[in-house]
């Protein structure tokens, strides 16, 4: 199964106009508390390469080292009242994925992936913190590789039959290992907020060290390729997204060239990914159902 559908035109630009208001009230909250934040992933390709949203995206992400992030946590409800509310494993512990959702009430938004998940989901932006790394290579690989284990089982706890971008045998078995896992953890009451809180203690285990200056997001599908280091990160630019103006790294090609190699150029419509939704509810009453 691939993980991509083909929205209607209509559709998908006012999905994306609605997350471009989430954005907007995440920057200002940003702004008014002195936080640092960067376009990341494919929102960060967005921004280069078409100045606003890839044409067939359908989602924001947003990163901010540990310590903005943290702050973020502490004051964005007193900014946005009932508007928004955050999402992680800590807040409810349906939620089985390691990625901060910064979510909009009052709308939803349910995908293949996420059908099954005993919690709301909505329309939303993502927030990946980055954390420092070790400067030892071997320590920095332990942290990889014990992250990206954990986050993978947090996901199999709530999902049995998760997207494997393999092809034959090799994805077979793939299915098969996460099938049984799934519910050797549910038959074991494993929960997954404790292996949420596993994980991020050992993301945040260096951030002390005055040392460091790598930083990485062990919440990305490639930790190992997605860091940062300070002066790549600090300080920010700022360049156009949309109507608006968002702040990227101030190395962003260089991230953006170490995650995706030849990120200008097109990728061929079979590649090309999306959230592959089911249903949009965008709160107004317009609910879309995606077949």
């Amino acid at each position: 199964m691939r993980n991509y559908k083909q929205y209607d035109e209509k559709v998908l630009r006012k999905l994306q106009l609605a997350q471009l208001e989430i954005l907007k009230d995440f920057i200002r909250i940003c702004d008014k508390y002195d936080l640092t934040y960067f376009m990341y992933a494919g929102s960060a390709i967005g921004v280069v390469r078409h100045n606003g949203f890839i044409p067939w995206d359908d989602d924001v992400d947003v990163a901010m080292s540990r310590s903005d992030y943290d702050k973020f946590m502490e004051v964005y409800e007193n900014e946005v009242g009932s508007k928004y509310r955050i999402l992680t494993p800590y807040v409810d512990s349906n939620y089985t994925a390691s990625v901060t959702h910064f979510q909009k009430n009052g709308t939803r938004f349910i995908s293949e992936v996420s059908k099954d998940l005993k919690t709301e989901m909505t329309i939303d932006i993502d927030i990946f913190p980055f954390d420092y790394a070790p400067n030892d290579e071997k320590q920095y690989k332990r942290q990889v590789r014990q992250t990206r284990f954990l986050y993978r089982l947090l996901f199999l706890v709530g999902h049995s039959k998760p997207i494997i971008p393999m092809k034959g045998w090799k994805k077979y078995i793939a299915q098969s290992v996460c099938f049984i896992t799934h519910y050797i953890l549910k038959l074991f009451r494993v929960s997954g907020t404790k292996i949420y809180d596993k994980a991020d203690k050992i993301s945040r285990k260096y951030n002390d060290i005055a040392h460091s200056k790598r930083l990485v997001c062990y919440q990305s599908a490639i930790p190992d390729k997605s860091y940062l280091l300070e002066d790549e990160f600090f300080p920010v630019k700022q360049l156009a997204f949309e109507d608006t103006v968002v702040s990227m790294p101030n190395a962003y090609d260089v991230q953006l060239k170490r995650m995706y190699g030849d990120y200008m150029k097109l990728p061929e419509e079979k590649d090309r990914i999306n959230h592959a939704p089911n249903l949009i509810d965008f709160g107004d009453g317009d609910i879309v159902i995606i077949d």
